[in-house]
């Protein structure tokens, strides 16, 4: 069975947060939201939000709450979605919003830093990366210099 019948565009306005936000209040302004913006102002949306669906059109978030916040600080109208087949449970949700998760965290730095050295190459500065990236440099120095 298929965990996803679609992926669609969706109206910011037709999503609700549901039940899995999963971030506390200092995420939603602080540093890392203000990060997350760079970069969805930079390269947009790169992964589609986990949504089910509700009655009426609208939409749950399951996974992407943070992205969903961002675009909507950043005055965007739509979202890229992936459509569950199903609405979860909660444990499902809890389960697919960590797996999301979890892999977001655990990028290894050696990893980050050979990455962040060939586009040095490329781009020839810490802070060119920062802006392709939507980081600071000081971020990126951070990670060249493990």
């Amino acid at each position: 069975m298929a965990l996803f019948k679609k992926i669609i565009e969706i109206p910011i306005s037709m999503i609700e947060l549901g039940v899995t936000p999963r971030i506390g209040r200092s995420e939603e302004d602080g540093p890392a939201m203000d990060a997350l913006m760079a970069s969805i102002r930079t390269n947009g949306v790169l992964q589609p939000i986990i949504v089910s669906e509700l009655p009426g059109g609208r939409y749950e978030v399951v996974a992407g709450t943070r992205r969903v916040l961002a675009s909507a600080k950043l005055l965007m109208r739509t979202i890229w979605a992936a459509v569950l087949t199903e609405r979860p449970s909660r444990e499902t949700a809890d389960e697919i919003w960590l797996t999301e998760n979890i892999i977001r965290e655990d990028v290894p730095a050696a990893l980050v830093q050979e990455i962040f050295t060939g586009m040095r190459k490329r781009y020839g500065s810490d802070a060119a990366i920062g802006t392709k990236l939507g980081l600071a440099p000081h971020v990126v120095r951070r990670y060249l210099q493990r």
